[in-house]
């Protein structure tokens, strides 16, 4: 492995190990709801950032497909969780934005898991191997985009 790799596994540790202290001071604490909050998001980071790496290092086209599926649900899970914690922490008044969000969200996550190629590719896609000037290899997914 090489740097690149080492950042994303790191960046993906440190964001789970702050997800999980904020996670115990919600359980000691119940009122603190805000906390639960920053505890999903810091670790849907890490997890996003752990997938994204095994699917950039994944070379076989059916394995990164699926791993790439589940990195788009867990980033959908990221930014649910991250419209609450601005509702929490602003103390707002107006619900209906995380509501939303929430809402858009999940069709999303419906959408990417019974679609072939993810919500983001229509149909048919293809792995294409990207080198860094370290020498390292990354495989990224392509394929025609899904009209807006």
């Amino acid at each position: 492995m090489e740097l690149t790799s080492y950042a994303f596994i790191v960046v993906g540790g440190i964001c789970i190990s702050l997800g999980y202290l904020h996670l115990i001071i919600f359980l000691r604490r119940r009122d603190r709801i805000i906390d639960l909050a920053f505890a999903l998001m810091a670790i849907t980071i890490g997890l996003s950032s752990w997938f994204e790496i095994w699917a950039f290092k994944t070379a076989i086209l059916p394995d990164n497909l699926k791993i790439f599926k589940i990195t788009l649900f867990i980033q959908s899970l990221l930014w649910i969780s991250f419209s609450w914690f601005v509702y929490f922490l602003t103390n707002s008044l107006r619900k209906w934005p995380p509501v939303i969000i929430t809402l858009f969200y999940s069709t999303a996550i419906i959408i990417n898991y019974y679609s072939p190629g993810s919500i983001l590719f229509q149909g048919a896609v293809e792995l294409t191997p990207f080198s860094l000037p370290s020498g390292e290899t990354f495989y990224l997914v392509g394929g025609s985009t899904n009209p807006p």
